[in-house]
This record gives structure tokens, sequence and C-alpha cells, in this order.
């Protein structure tokens, strides 16, 4: 029996020795993961210092090294590290990687000065100098910032719609897909923001994933929008607590396994705020359009129903009469959708959410009825929010709102 062991290992070493003369491709075998951090301000609204850590807590965590083989960690920051206290934001994008076993910074761009991160011209650039300097297959952002989902840039900036008596100005506004505030050198207050259709656009190729710190971006909107942009997405129908997502595992699972581990963060996600308030939702992106099928279906026969739902039955996503996020399904099941007719979205929904998880309550939210994606109840927005959602093209793909 040994002589016969023997024999067996004794082609497995030989194979095991023998010299790979592949030569590295690194479209096929690279990874390039961005982190996007987008939250400027030296005056309201400042997550500067949340942004901050979330960097720095990087640093004494897994990291790629910087040969040929590696893999690729970015960072954009427009923080506070890269002004002075009396200027605006000057976005910065840096290599991060270890070397000798030591964490290292490599400036790759610098913005001019009062350029922000949240303007599509500057995404656009991050990512087209991104795919020059570091070809690859696989390439994940992470956008870190303020959000509100799929409203429009300047919503709460400039209330216009007299309809819409929750429209909220001043310390109760949201923001959209991102919020930079700041004043500049003569003293000017500025602010810029940038809604969904625009982030979409400013993208300039697909990529494997997007992951958003962000608060109220597990929209069925965004996911639309989204839909040629990004193979998958994670996201919080409801607000994010300010610490943010589990960073400390966040470089492990996406650039240290062989593929990114998106699942993975989600899961990290919940285990850090189980004990707290927590939603979180994976999708997979190539999986929606059978979604707004079955939605264009109910909403063509029972618009009626849907537009008569009583917003105070449907469970809701949102705190202070921030009245643009209730469940889907439970949108649907409140309107009275029939079982069979409802039963493809059921199955739609479960080829297209990959993951969700949620705690009983989100701070004074109760949770009960969560699909883990929300969506614009027609009933409850004005007539300039309602114009502007015919834009979006889940509206175009499904007619929602006529």
């Amino acid at each position: 029996m040994k002589k016969l062991l023997l024999l067996i290992l004794i082609p497995l070493v030989f194979f095991s020795c023998k010299k790979d003369d592949t030569p590295y491709d690194p479209l096929k075998q690279r990874k390039v993961f961005i982190m996007y951090s987008a939250g400027f301000s030296n005056g309201y609204s400042d997550i500067s210092n949340y942004l901050k850590n979330d960097i720095a807590e990087l640093w004494n965590n897994y990291l790629p090294g910087n040969g040929e083989r590696d893999d690729i960690f970015l960072i954009l920051s427009s923080g506070k590290d890269n002004t002075t206290s009396d200027q605006g934001p000057r976005p910065v994008l840096y290599r991060l990687y270890k070397k000798g076993g030591v964490a290292v910074s490599d400036t790759l761009l610098t913005f001019d000065l009062n350029t922000t991160a949240v303007e599509a011209s500057t995404i656009t650039s991050v990512f087209e100098y991104t795919k020059k300097k570091f070809p690859s297959a696989s390439y994940g952002l992470l956008y870190s910032s303020h959000g509100s989902g799929w409203l429009p840039s300047g919503y709460y900036v400039d209330p216009t719609d007299e309809d819409d008596p929750y429209v909220f100005s001043g310390e109760n506004r949201l923001n959209s897909i991102g919020y930079e505030h700041y004043y500049n050198q003569e003293g000017e207050q500025c602010s810029k923001e940038l809604d969904i259709i625009d982030f979409a656009k400013a993208i300039p190729y697909k990529l494997d994933y997007i992951i958003f710190d962000a608060c109220l971006m597990g929209t069925i909107e965004v996911a639309y929008e989204l839909k040629d942009v990004a193979k998958a997405i994670v996201f919080c129908p409801t607000e994010t607590l300010a610490d943010g997502f589990e960073y400390k595992n966040i470089t492990t699972r996406l650039l240290k396994s062989s593929t990114p581990d998106v699942l993975g963060v989600a899961k990290d996600f919940y285990e850090l705020y189980k004990g707290s308030s927590g939603t979180i939702t994976l999708v997979d992106n190539s999986k929606i359009d059978a979604v707004a099928a079955a939605c264009k279906n109910i909403f063509s026969n029972y618009s009626s129903q849907i537009a008569a739902v009583d917003p105070d039955s449907v469970q809701e996503y949102f705190r202070e009469n921030k009245h643009w996020f209730y469940d889907l399904r439970d949108i649907l099941a409140k309107s009275g959708v029939s079982d069979e007719d409802i039963t493809p979205l059921d199955e739609a929904l479960d080829n297209f959410v990959v993951y969700e998880a949620h705690t009983n309550k989100f701070l004074s939210i109760r949770l009960n009825n969560v699909c883990g994606l929300s969506m614009f109840l027609p009933n409850n927005g004005g007539e300039n929010l309602t114009a502007y959602y015919k834009t979006l093209a889940w509206n175009k793909a499904t007619s929602l709102v006529k």
C-alpha cells in the first residue's frame, strides 16, 4: 500500500513544480476597486470626519501590493485633508497599497480648488483615467456621500413644488446622489448635488458592482437607471447611520478573494447593525427587466387602485414626512393586486434580490412588510416632482406615472 501511494504522489509533485509560462494579462486577472468619497463640507451637513475615519480604517487592514500582478485600490477624496479650513474642496485620486508591510499612498490626480467630487465631469475624469492607467476586466465602485435616491438635484435647495406640502428646506432637507457644501475663497456659500440620471451618464463603462454608502439609495428607480452601468448594486432603502459600512473587511471582500464578494459586504453591513438599526439589499441588475415587465403589467391593470391607495397603510422607509420612499411590493399589495397578478412580480423579485436583511425597526420606523426596495407612490408627490419622475428610465419602462 505504501509503494502504491508513492507512485500516485510522484506525478502530482512533478506537476505542481511545473513552471507556469502563461503571460500575465491584467484584463483577465486584475481587479480594480475605487472608493469614491464625496461629502466635503466646511459648513452645513458635514460628514467629512466620518468619511475620513472610513479611509483611516482601511490603512490598518488588507491592502494589495504594488506589483505587476496585484489588484488596484484607489480612493477619491475631497475631504478636509486636501484643503485648509477656509478653502473649498480639492478632490485627490490616490492609490493605496502595501510595500514591505507598510501602507503607502501615491497621488495620481489632483483636481483644481473648488472642484467638487459630485460633479459629473469629476466622476468621468476619474473613471477614464483609471481605465487608461489600470486596464482590467473588473472595476467596482463604493460611493460614499449624502443620498436621497432618485430625487432630482436641487429639489430641497430651491423648493418650487407648491403642490407638495412636505418639501423641506434648511436643516431638514435631503440631498440627491452626493452633496458637497462649502464657502469659497471669496466667502461665498456654494453647494453641488448630482441626480441619478447625471450620475449614470457620468460613468463611462460598465462596472461589476456599485456599493452606495449613502441614505435612501435602495430604490427600484436607482437600480433601473443603473441597469447598464452596474451588474450588481448594494444599497439601503432607509437612511444609513453615519458610521457607514464595515470598512475593516471591505478590501478583503472585494480584492483578496478571486472575485469581488459583494454578498459578503452586504452581510457584513447587517452584522454590524443587527443590534441597532439597519437595512441592506443586494440586487443582480441583469434580472431587473423581468421586474419591470411584471410591474408594467400591474401598473396598467391597477392604475386607479394604485392612485387611490392610502399612503398611511403602506410600509415606509423614510422619516420626517419625506414621503417618496415606500416599499415597492407593499404599495401593490395595499392597492389590492390579486395573488395571481402579483405572483410574476414575486418570482421576478426572488431572482433580482440576491440578499435582503433588516432590523425590526430603523430608528422610529417599524419594518414589517419589506421587499428591500422602495418606490415612488404616484399619489404622494406634487406636479413638478411628478414631471421629473417621467424622465426616469424606470417610468419610461413601466409607465407608473402617465
